[in-house]
């Protein structure tokens, strides 16, 4: 009796699928806002050497990524089930993440020119104001080309703007 017990334990050990993903970020139980960022690796699955990864919220559509990634991801205020999947050699696993989407801050930011889509010639007009940032009185503002510096403006101004040639993203914002 005893020796068929060590063998059906050892069975189950050798069965049990090893779920080796970390998952940094988010934890389970979060409240965050949309977008978001999940950070997840792994080297198995389910036992077996990890091909890939991935990422799905409730059912949807699987977002495959390498078996180390950080990615940013999406999903409407409520209450979300975030999967985090490995895929290996006919063998998947995933883990589970109850997360809390919360609705983004409200800011009143409104630009008077340029319009979304507009285009400029450089230097250019950009005319913006705000009461509110993030559901709070706005202090200041700013602006920036792409990725570059901001440049700091009152809650409400009209700055001249240059940019070199070629498509551009401004960004108008508030503190």
């Amino acid at each position: 009796m005893k020796k068929t017990l060590l063998a059906a334990m050892a069975l189950v050990a050798c069965t049990a699928p090893a779920h080796a993903i970390t998952v940094s970020t988010p934890s389970n139980g979060a409240q965050l806002t949309s977008p978001f960022v999940v950070t997840a690796s792994t080297t198995r699955c389910a036992g077996l050497p990890a091909v890939s990864m991935g990422y799905s919220i409730d059912s949807g559509t699987a977002v495959i990524e390498p078996t180390s990634f950080t990615a940013k991801a999406t999903a409407a205020p409520g209450a979300h089930v975030l999967h985090v999947k490995c895929w290996g050699q006919n063998v998947h696993a995933e883990v589970l993440l109850n997360i809390t989407v919360l609705a983004a801050p409200v800011s009143d930011i409104t630009v008077v020119t340029p319009s979304n889509g507009a285009t400029v010639t450089t230097p250019f007009t950009l005319t913006a104001s705000a009461r509110t940032c993030g559901s709070k009185p706005a202090v200041s503002m700013g602006f920036s080309i792409d990725s570059g510096q901001d440049a700091i403006e009152p809650t409400s101004f009209t700055a001249s703007v240059s940019a070199s040639a070629g498509a551009h993203v401004l960004h108008v914002k508030c503190w």
